[in-house]
């Protein structure tokens, strides 16, 4: 239980470390999630990855 409170106060207080750990959860999500549609046919999943891995 230590290491997580010791993570949470880490990340409160270095705003790049939460949003590495952000970016972490939202490429696992990527990677487990089949297909996402919105309206239109709009892929979201792919854009999704695009925007992570830094590509237009």
């Amino acid at each position: 239980m230590y290491i997580i409170l010791n993570t949470a106060k880490l990340m409160d207080e270095n705003q790049t470390l939460y949003k590495l750990k952000e970016l972490e959860y939202i490429e696992k999500i990527c990677e487990n999630v089949g297909n996402i549609t919105v309206g239109g046919g709009t892929d979201l999943l792919s854009q999704l990855t695009k925007i992570i891995k830094g590509e237009s």
